[in-house]
């Protein structure tokens, strides 16, 4: 006979409910029961634990329990045993407050069997109760040990972990050191161009003035042979003075002398048209131009607080923009341009900080990206205060020439898929944006860009995505100097193959196909791969996972454009990361209002940024 049983409860039960038997009319017999939470010992001497039950005729039953650790026990009563019956109880457990923690269901099995029988093992079932009840004292005890060790190498782990955390902390203030090096680096290299570019337009303005000279001596130079052509009133012209008329400055001889007039002058003329056309054809500022008189000491600039008490009186104008190469000139010797404060986007041919720069006249203004914004200040060159008929006089006279674009006639082919396009992120699939990347790209490099974007448009088509070389091919691409290209956005569930695959049911396979036909079809093109746009629908920073991170043939960000850039580094094609683009995991949920498509705001950011980097390339 067993005196004492045991049954295992746990907190989070499954299967059959466990089974305790005991006698009819075996009273004061011991329970007991090892409480569990999942494979976690519970420890209930901090807890109020007793058993309730009902047996099926409606008596309710009751017990206290004795807890020792987590286990349990209680010893039969009259009322749960008087009476052979198959009925289910419960160990309840309560905190300090009386709410219950937990309510433990088991089945007590009352089998049916004589007074006499029962007492006639009561005294057997005693003995092995304290027997039981040593090894389960020892058990305890040993638990108890085992905890105890545990403890000691959590510790050292916390310890362990601790180290780590100091050691990354080290580590990231010797980047962070790293970092403002190579910036100041940068900064230092950005004021050597600068410097370099001054210079260069100053050797500029040297030769136009020498050229403009040069012309002009050799037009007086004709002009002196023209009149010795002219033989004194009542004199007959020689025949040498003809015959040398016939000789024009650059040694040809010219059939006839009307010949040699006409030739000469028009060499002269087409010679000279230019800058003609560079310092005579005024195109006054006119609405843009609001001069206004300063006085000694008052701030240039509120936000930057500069102030002058050394120079004279100056006047300024309104901030003044433009977005192609210009020359700004006063046709006027009586005064000389001060430069101010370009906007903190702007860029020019020289350095003009937010602080005066006194300036040659003309200006050269030459953005590098988008459209730069300064302000003009003029000043007497005599050094004399300014006044209204000085404001009066230097808008009359200030002159502006537009020269030609530097990229005037390109034209560029832009694919790509609805980012491309130009697909609003605050919109419906169908709405567009108003300032697409093409467009931006068009006004800031001076060029003709044409959108070839398609919505769920992938290097490879499948289910819903639209083949990118379907595209391409269809296109002529004849007539382009330069064809950007960015796709991989669609691309994320299907397989990527090798950067050098040929096979056409991968990503890379049909990546080489387009390749391959572009050159074949204009191998002067200039051909520009940017990476895959990131998009905060999935995954986190810095990969940005364009399929879920359980499906088997998901493929990353970072993974694509790696291997697309070790292609292009193959082909010797330029490629365009986005690490650096304007949007980050810091302001991504703004710039993708969808999780996908930019916001009107941040097209314009991404069209600005990639005509930068395109200008660097064509």
């Amino acid at each position: 006979m067993i005196n004492t049983q045991y049954i295992n409860l746990n907190m989070t039960p499954s299967g059959v409910m466990p089974v305790l038997y005991v006698s009819q009319y075996d009273v004061g017999r011991p329970l007991g029961m090892v409480v569990y939470n999942g494979g976690e010992a519970v420890d209930l001497s901090t807890y109020t634990v007793t058993i309730e039950g009902t047996r099926t005729d409606g008596t309710p039953i009751t017990a206290a329990v004795t807890t020792d650790g987590n286990i349990g026990g209680f010893a039969t009563t009259a009322t749960m045993t008087n009476k052979a019956d198959c009925y289910q109880a419960k160990m309840v457990i309560a905190d300090s407050s009386g709410n219950r923690v937990a309510s433990l269901a088991f089945v007590l099995m009352v089998t049916p069997k004589t007074m006499d029988e029962n007492a006639e093992s009561i005294e057997e079932d005693k003995s092995l109760y304290q027997q039981y009840t040593g090894t389960v004292q020892t058990l305890i005890a040993e638990i108890r040990s085992d905890l105890a060790a545990e403890v000691t190498r959590a510790k050292a782990a916390e310890a362990s972990l601790r180290s780590a955390d100091a050691s990354i902390q080290s580590s990231l203030a010797s980047e962070t050191s790293a970092r403002q090096s190579a910036d100041q680096t940068l900064t230092a290299n950005l004021a050597s161009e600068v410097s370099a570019r001054q210079t260069a337009d100053s050797n500029l303005q040297s030769a136009i003035a020498s050229e403009a000279s040069t012309r002009s001596t050799q037009d007086a130079s004709l002009q002196s042979q023209i009149n010795q052509l002219i033989a004194p009133e009542g004199e007959a012209p020689s025949a040498a003075e003809v015959e040398n008329a016939r000789v024009g400055a650059d040694g040809t001889t010219y059939t006839t002398l009307g010949d040699a007039i006409r030739g000469q002058v028009t060499d002269v003329k087409n010679a000279i048209t230019p800058l003609y056309d560079l310092f005579t054809v005024p195109v006054t500022l006119a609405n843009l131009v609001k001069a206004s008189l300063w006085t000694v000491g008052q701030a240039v600039k509120a936000d930057n607080g500069y102030t002058d008490t050394n120079k004279p009186a100056y006047i300024r104008t309104a901030w003044i923009s433009f977005n192609s190469p210009t020359l700004i000139w006063i046709d006027s010797q009586t005064y000389k341009f001060i430069v101010w404060g370009y906007s903190a986007s702007s860029n020019t041919a020289g350095t003009y900080s937010p602080q005066k720069v006194y300036a040659q006249n003309p200006v050269v203004i030459a953005p590098i990206q988008g459209t730069v914004s300064f302000r003009l200040g003029v000043t007497r060159v005599d050094g004399a205060t300014m006044t209204n008929t000085d404001v009066t006089n230097v808008i009359s006279a200030l002159r502006t020439y537009q020269l030609p674009g530097i990229r005037s006639g390109m034209k560029i082919a832009c694919f790509g898929d609805s980012i491309m396009w130009g697909r609003d992120g605050n919109g419906s699939p169908s709405t567009q944006v108003d300032e697409t990347i093409p467009k931006i790209m068009s006004k800031a490099l001076g060029c003709q860009c044409d959108n070839y974007g398609i919505g769920n448009q992938g290097y490879l088509p499948h289910t819903g995505v639209v083949s990118a070389y379907d595209t391409i091919s269809a296109a002529n691409l004849t007539g382009y100097d330069a064809m950007v290209m960015c796709f991989g956005v669609n691309d994320g569930y299907n397989d990527l193959g090798d950067w050098d695959s040929t096979d056409e049911s991968t990503i890379m396979g049909q990546f080489n196909k387009i390749v391959t036909y572009v050159f074949a079809q204009n191998p002067k093109i200039r051909l520009i791969v940017i990476a895959p746009w990131n998009g905060n629908n999935v995954g986190t920073a810095p990969d940005y996972w364009y399929g879920p991170r359980s499906h088997e043939r998901y493929v990353s960000r970072r993974i694509l454009s790696d291997t697309l850039k070790t292609a292009c580094d193959y082909y010797w094609i330029p490629y365009i990361e986005q690490y650096d683009g304007p949007i980050n995991p810091l302001n991504i949920t703004t710039a993708l209002p969808d999780g996908v498509h930019p916001s009107a705001d941040f097209y314009k950011l991404l069209g600005e940024w990639l005509a930068a980097k395109v200008a660097t390339i064509i």
